[in-house]
């Protein structure tokens, strides 16, 4: 399977998801999104992919410490292996 491929297949299951899916570089751009996100935002996945994600938050503090929290696994249940 050819790297392609494989996006494209995880791109069609989180597509089938009701929940909001939004795939972020660690700088906040958004690489890909899910249906659900587009309805829910009412802007295209061709607007939203390739944007910075805190451009869709009224709090842009927000978004970026919940980038922050998840970078350094402050949400995860599990220690992280240094």
């Amino acid at each position: 399977m050819t790297l392609q491929v494989i996006q494209s297949n995880y791109a069609q299951a989180f597509d089938l998801l009701a929940t909001l899916v939004a795939v972020v570089r660690t700088d906040g751009v958004v690489v890909f999104s899910n249906a659900a996100l587009d309805d829910v935002m009412g802007v295209s996945r061709r607007t939203i992919d390739g944007s910075s994600m805190a451009s869709y938050f009224h709090q842009t503090h927000s978004f970026e410490n919940a980038l922050q929290g998840a970078q350094t696994h402050a949400f995860s249940p599990l220690p992280h292996a240094s």
